[in-house]
Protein backbone atom coordinates (compact mmCIF):
# COMPACT_ATOMS: atom_id res chain seq x y z
CA UNK A 1 0.00 0.00 0.00
CA UNK A 2 1.27 3.66 -1.04
CA UNK A 3 1.77 6.33 2.13
CA UNK A 4 -0.47 8.74 1.52
CA UNK A 5 0.88 11.95 0.20
CA UNK A 6 1.12 14.90 2.20
CA UNK A 7 0.74 18.32 1.64
CA UNK A 8 4.19 19.50 2.47
CA UNK A 9 5.54 16.59 0.98
CA UNK A 10 3.73 16.85 -2.30
CA UNK A 11 5.05 20.41 -3.00
CA UNK A 12 8.39 19.41 -2.42
CA UNK A 13 8.34 16.55 -4.81
CA UNK A 14 6.38 19.06 -7.01
CA UNK A 15 9.34 21.56 -7.07
CA UNK A 16 11.70 18.53 -8.30
CA UNK A 17 9.18 17.30 -10.95
CA UNK A 18 10.21 20.67 -12.51
CA UNK A 19 8.82 20.54 -16.49
CA UNK A 20 6.63 17.33 -15.17
CA UNK A 21 4.70 19.07 -13.23
CA UNK A 22 4.35 22.55 -15.60
CA UNK A 23 3.06 20.39 -17.64
CA UNK A 24 0.52 18.67 -15.19
CA UNK A 25 -0.40 22.16 -14.30
CA UNK A 26 -1.58 23.16 -17.87
CA UNK A 27 -4.37 20.28 -18.78
CA UNK A 28 -2.23 16.75 -19.21
CA UNK A 29 -4.01 14.76 -17.21
CA UNK A 30 -2.39 11.12 -17.91
CA UNK A 31 -0.42 9.37 -15.10
CA UNK A 32 2.77 9.10 -18.12
CA UNK A 33 3.11 12.69 -18.47
CA UNK A 34 3.34 13.49 -15.06
CA UNK A 35 5.44 11.42 -13.55
CA UNK A 36 4.66 10.80 -9.39
CA UNK A 37 1.03 11.62 -10.28
CA UNK A 38 -1.97 8.79 -9.59
CA UNK A 39 -3.96 8.04 -12.12
CA UNK A 40 -6.58 10.36 -12.30
CA UNK A 41 -10.27 9.07 -12.73
CA UNK A 42 -12.97 10.71 -14.87
CA UNK A 43 -14.23 13.89 -12.72
CA UNK A 44 -16.71 16.97 -12.76
CA UNK A 45 -16.26 19.22 -15.16
CA UNK A 46 -13.08 21.53 -14.68
CA UNK A 47 -13.24 25.17 -13.94
CA UNK A 48 -10.31 27.35 -14.07
CA UNK A 49 -8.11 27.52 -11.03
CA UNK A 50 -8.67 31.54 -10.81
CA UNK A 51 -12.28 31.20 -10.51
CA UNK A 52 -12.29 28.30 -8.17
CA UNK A 53 -9.54 30.48 -5.81
CA UNK A 54 -11.89 33.42 -5.95
CA UNK A 55 -15.05 31.88 -5.54
CA UNK A 56 -13.70 30.38 -2.24
CA UNK A 57 -12.16 33.34 -1.42
CA UNK A 58 -15.53 35.06 -1.62
CA UNK A 59 -17.31 32.11 0.40
CA UNK A 60 -14.70 33.02 3.51
CA UNK A 61 -14.88 36.51 3.68
CA UNK A 62 -19.04 36.55 2.96
CA UNK A 63 -19.27 34.20 5.26
CA UNK A 64 -17.42 35.76 7.92
CA UNK A 65 -19.12 39.24 7.47
CA UNK A 66 -22.95 36.92 7.58
CA UNK A 67 -22.09 34.63 10.71
CA UNK A 68 -19.39 35.97 12.61
CA UNK A 69 -19.91 39.37 13.63
CA UNK A 70 -21.81 38.55 16.74
CA UNK A 71 -19.06 36.69 17.96
CA UNK A 72 -16.61 39.48 16.74
CA UNK A 73 -18.67 42.01 19.13
CA UNK A 74 -18.85 39.88 22.15
CA UNK A 75 -15.02 39.16 21.92
CA UNK A 76 -13.75 43.15 21.60
CA UNK A 77 -16.22 44.15 24.30
CA UNK A 78 -14.43 41.34 26.30
CA UNK A 79 -11.22 42.62 25.44
CA UNK A 80 -12.03 46.38 25.79
CA UNK A 81 -13.69 45.56 29.62
CA UNK A 82 -10.81 43.34 30.66
CA UNK A 83 -8.24 46.22 29.42
CA UNK A 84 -10.63 48.97 31.11
CA UNK A 85 -9.99 46.54 34.41
CA UNK A 86 -6.22 46.06 33.92
CA UNK A 87 -5.76 43.21 32.23
CA UNK A 88 -3.71 43.32 29.65
CA UNK A 89 -4.52 41.75 25.66
CA UNK A 90 -2.63 39.45 23.67
CA UNK A 91 -3.01 38.48 19.72
CA UNK A 92 -1.22 35.90 18.72
CA UNK A 93 -3.11 35.61 15.52
CA UNK A 94 -0.07 34.62 13.71
CA UNK A 95 -0.16 30.78 12.27
CA UNK A 96 -0.42 30.27 8.62
CA UNK A 97 0.87 31.73 5.17
CA UNK A 98 2.01 35.39 5.63
CA UNK A 99 0.29 35.77 9.01
CA UNK A 100 3.52 36.60 10.55
CA UNK A 101 3.38 40.19 8.30
CA UNK A 102 0.07 40.43 7.47
CA UNK A 103 -1.04 42.11 10.76
CA UNK A 104 2.75 43.26 11.96
CA UNK A 105 3.01 46.58 13.31
CA UNK A 106 4.12 48.47 10.77
CA UNK A 107 1.84 47.63 8.33
CA UNK A 108 0.04 51.15 7.04
CA UNK A 109 -2.94 51.61 9.54
CA UNK A 110 -2.41 49.22 11.77
CA UNK A 111 -3.81 51.09 15.46
CA UNK A 112 -1.97 47.91 17.53
CA UNK A 113 -5.03 47.83 19.72
CA UNK A 114 -4.66 43.76 19.24
CA UNK A 115 -0.59 43.57 19.65
CA UNK A 116 0.70 40.70 17.70
CA UNK A 117 3.11 38.37 19.26
CA UNK A 118 6.02 36.69 16.83
CA UNK A 119 4.90 33.13 15.17
CA UNK A 120 6.87 30.90 17.95
CA UNK A 121 6.42 33.16 21.02
CA UNK A 122 8.69 32.18 24.00
CA UNK A 123 8.17 30.27 27.09
CA UNK A 124 8.25 33.58 29.09
CA UNK A 125 5.40 35.56 27.24
CA UNK A 126 2.89 32.58 28.10
CA UNK A 127 4.46 32.77 32.01
CA UNK A 128 3.55 36.33 32.00
CA UNK A 129 0.44 36.10 30.93
CA UNK A 130 -2.16 36.00 34.26
CA UNK A 131 -5.99 35.77 35.49
CA UNK A 132 -7.72 38.45 33.62
CA UNK A 133 -5.68 38.85 31.06
CA UNK A 134 -7.54 38.54 27.19
CA UNK A 135 -6.13 36.53 24.43
CA UNK A 136 -7.14 35.86 20.97
CA UNK A 137 -5.27 33.28 18.96
CA UNK A 138 -5.30 30.78 16.19
CA UNK A 139 -1.87 28.95 17.88
CA UNK A 140 -3.15 26.19 19.54
CA UNK A 141 -0.51 24.75 21.21
CA UNK A 142 -0.81 22.76 24.54
CA UNK A 143 0.42 26.56 26.48
CA UNK A 144 -2.94 27.73 25.16
CA UNK A 145 -4.29 25.69 27.37
CA UNK A 146 -2.36 26.30 30.43
CA UNK A 147 -3.02 29.94 30.75
CA UNK A 148 -6.93 29.29 29.78
CA UNK A 149 -6.57 26.95 32.80
CA UNK A 150 -5.01 29.90 35.01
CA UNK A 151 -8.22 31.84 33.78
CA UNK A 152 -7.07 33.77 30.56
CA UNK A 153 -9.84 34.75 28.71
CA UNK A 154 -9.33 33.37 25.36
CA UNK A 155 -11.03 33.68 22.22
CA UNK A 156 -10.09 31.34 19.05
CA UNK A 157 -9.83 31.63 15.62
CA UNK A 158 -10.56 28.42 13.55
CA UNK A 159 -7.45 27.40 11.54
CA UNK A 160 -6.77 24.53 9.51
CA UNK A 161 -3.51 24.09 11.13
CA UNK A 162 -4.96 22.97 14.67
CA UNK A 163 -8.39 20.74 15.12
CA UNK A 164 -11.52 22.39 15.50
CA UNK A 165 -14.69 21.30 15.35
CA UNK A 166 -14.93 20.54 11.24
CA UNK A 167 -11.79 18.53 11.53
CA UNK A 168 -12.25 15.09 11.08
CA UNK A 169 -10.90 12.53 13.11
CA UNK A 170 -7.17 12.55 12.15
CA UNK A 171 -7.45 14.93 9.74
CA UNK A 172 -3.95 16.59 10.74
CA UNK A 173 -0.91 14.31 10.33
CA UNK A 174 1.39 15.05 13.86
CA UNK A 175 1.22 14.99 17.44
CA UNK A 176 -1.78 17.93 16.66
CA UNK A 177 -3.84 15.29 16.03
CA UNK A 178 -4.01 14.30 19.39
CA UNK A 179 -4.26 17.52 20.94
CA UNK A 180 -7.96 19.28 22.25
CA UNK A 181 -9.79 20.89 19.69
CA UNK A 182 -10.07 24.74 20.02
CA UNK A 183 -13.58 24.45 21.10
CA UNK A 184 -12.20 22.79 23.90
CA UNK A 185 -9.49 25.45 24.86
CA UNK A 186 -11.21 28.76 24.34
CA UNK A 187 -14.11 30.49 25.90
CA UNK A 188 -15.04 31.79 22.61
CA UNK A 189 -14.69 30.97 19.14
CA UNK A 190 -14.85 32.80 15.95
CA UNK A 191 -15.11 30.66 12.87
CA UNK A 192 -12.53 32.11 10.33
CA UNK A 193 -14.52 30.15 7.79
CA UNK A 194 -11.39 28.47 6.31
CA UNK A 195 -11.95 24.85 5.00
CA UNK A 196 -10.47 22.60 7.76
CA UNK A 197 -8.17 21.08 4.85
CA UNK A 198 -6.94 24.65 3.85
CA UNK A 199 -6.77 24.79 -0.05
CA UNK A 200 -8.89 26.44 -2.34
CA UNK A 201 -8.43 24.74 -5.74
CA UNK A 202 -9.17 21.28 -6.85
CA UNK A 203 -6.45 20.09 -9.19
CA UNK A 204 -7.49 16.41 -11.40
CA UNK A 205 -3.87 16.50 -11.44
CA UNK A 206 -3.95 15.81 -7.63
CA UNK A 207 -7.08 14.52 -6.31
CA UNK A 208 -5.55 13.79 -2.97
CA UNK A 209 -5.67 17.43 -1.67
CA UNK A 210 -7.22 20.84 -3.22
CA UNK A 211 -4.07 23.68 -3.58
CA UNK A 212 -4.16 27.27 -3.27
CA UNK A 213 -4.76 28.49 0.94
CA UNK A 214 -6.90 30.27 2.29
CA UNK A 215 -5.41 30.71 5.51
CA UNK A 216 -4.09 34.49 5.66
CA UNK A 217 -7.53 35.24 3.61
CA UNK A 218 -9.67 33.44 6.53
CA UNK A 219 -7.48 34.89 9.37
CA UNK A 220 -6.86 38.57 8.74
CA UNK A 221 -10.45 39.04 7.73
CA UNK A 222 -11.39 38.18 11.58
CA UNK A 223 -8.32 39.48 13.26
CA UNK A 224 -8.40 43.27 11.20
CA UNK A 225 -12.37 43.25 11.49
CA UNK A 226 -11.69 42.91 15.58
CA UNK A 227 -9.40 45.79 15.09
CA UNK A 228 -11.80 47.86 14.06
CA UNK A 229 -14.51 47.01 16.21
CA UNK A 230 -11.55 47.73 19.24
CA UNK A 231 -10.38 50.59 17.85
CA UNK A 232 -13.75 52.24 17.66
CA UNK A 233 -14.04 51.05 21.30
CA UNK A 234 -11.20 52.41 22.36
CA UNK A 235 -12.12 55.60 20.65
CA UNK A 236 -15.38 55.88 22.23
CA UNK A 237 -14.87 54.76 25.91
CA UNK A 238 -16.78 51.94 24.91
CA UNK A 239 -19.96 53.65 24.17
CA UNK A 240 -19.54 53.23 20.57
CA UNK A 241 -20.32 50.34 17.85
CA UNK A 242 -18.44 46.92 17.92
CA UNK A 243 -20.65 44.95 15.04
CA UNK A 244 -20.64 48.30 12.88
CA UNK A 245 -17.36 49.02 12.20
CA UNK A 246 -16.33 45.03 11.78
CA UNK A 247 -19.12 44.86 9.27
CA UNK A 248 -18.16 47.55 7.70
CA UNK A 249 -14.11 46.58 7.74
CA UNK A 250 -15.69 43.05 5.92
CA UNK A 251 -17.90 45.03 3.01
CA UNK A 252 -14.69 46.98 1.98
CA UNK A 253 -12.69 43.85 1.56
CA UNK A 254 -15.75 41.91 0.07
CA UNK A 255 -16.12 45.10 -2.83
CA UNK A 256 -11.92 45.35 -2.71
CA UNK A 257 -11.89 41.26 -3.77
CA UNK A 258 -14.99 42.28 -6.50
CA UNK A 259 -12.60 44.66 -7.81
CA UNK A 260 -9.98 42.40 -8.59
CA UNK A 261 -12.51 39.53 -9.79
CA UNK A 262 -12.92 41.95 -12.40
CA UNK A 263 -9.21 40.83 -14.16
CA UNK A 264 -10.03 37.31 -13.66
CA UNK A 265 -10.01 36.85 -17.30
CA UNK A 266 -6.18 38.12 -17.66
CA UNK A 267 -5.32 35.56 -15.39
Amino acid sequence: MKKPVARREFLIGSAALGMGAAAALTGVRNAEASPGFAEVKPCAPWKPFIDQYYEGAMNIVCGVRDTQIGNIDRAMRKAYEIKKNGGTIHSQVVFGHYAGWAGAKDVPGQPWVLPQSSLMPKKEVYDNMKKGDFLITNRFYPEVKEVHDRGVYVVGVTTNYFRFAKTPPHGLSDIRNTWPVIEEVSDLVIDSQMPWDNGLVSAPQNPRFKLCPSTGIAQFAVYWACTAALANLNGTNGKGSASDPAKQYLELVVDRFRLAGTDRPKM
